[in-house]
């Protein structure tokens, strides 16, 4: 049976990590409690995104043999490969989370504010990711994580420490605001503002579960 020191409680079945603290378990994996159910409607969704795969694949191999055969002063192929590259890391990403709401909007927000950089500076460097995409995805992703957790009725410890940590990463115009490293204010200050609002909501209203939360996952 699978045991995990921190939470002290004993798991059946073939557990990676706890699923309290996310911490890792000692022991042997005891069969399943539960038999394994055959889902159809996971076929049909594995089958759609299998479809879906290829075809990006098809439109990729497509448009590089079209600009092979057809050169342009510009490769414009490679901007279609790797926008669809980007799109299926954020499918991917929403796949591997979609059990965890708050979790997933936290991961997209993540990697789609690292992708607009790379993407802006793989175009020249305009500033647009700085400007606008970094601080207009981590607002949304606060406000995301706000509306998921009143929509679907979640407790405070399902959604709180990644409500902290959007909260933490939507810090960061400030420093580029502070550095002068944005022309356009508005969309940096009100990530900042929604930053510094839900700092302060979690500190008051959910502060001493917080700590408890945030000690439970550093394990201390």
């Amino acid at each position: 049976m699978l045991t995990c020191q921190h939470c002290r409680i004993q798991l059946r079945g073939e557990y990676q990590r706890c699923p309290l603290c996310q911490g890792s378990l000692s022991g042997q994996a005891d069969p399943e409690v539960f038999p394994l159910l055959h889902n159809l409607q996971h076929r049909r969704y594995t089958l759609l995104m299998h479809t879906l795969l290829f075809s990006s694949i098809v439109i990729s191999v497509i448009c590089l043999a079209i600009n092979f055969l057809h050169p342009f002063r510009v490769f414009w192929s490679l901007f279609v490969v790797a926008g669809l590259a980007c799109l299926w890391l954020c499918v991917w990403a929403a796949y591997r989370k979609h059990h965890n709401i708050p979790k997933t909007i936290l991961w997209q927000a993540a990697i789609c504010s690292l992708l607009s950089i790379l993407w802006d500076y793989a175009t020249h460097w305009h500033g647009w990711a700085l400007n606008y995409a970094v601080p207009i995805l981590f607002t949304m992703a606060l406000l995301a994580i706000g509306a998921a957790a009143a929509i679907l009725k979640l407790h405070p410890e399902d959604y709180m420490i990644y409500l902290l940590l959007a909260a933490l990463l939507s810090v960061i115009p400030l420093l580029m605001l502070i550095f002068g490293q944005v022309r356009v204010r508005y969309p940096s200050v009100i990530c900042v503002a929604c930053s510094i609002i839900s700092l302060a909501a979690l500190a008051i209203f959910f502060g001493r579960s917080l700590l408890i939360e945030i000690k439970k996952r550093l394990h201390f």
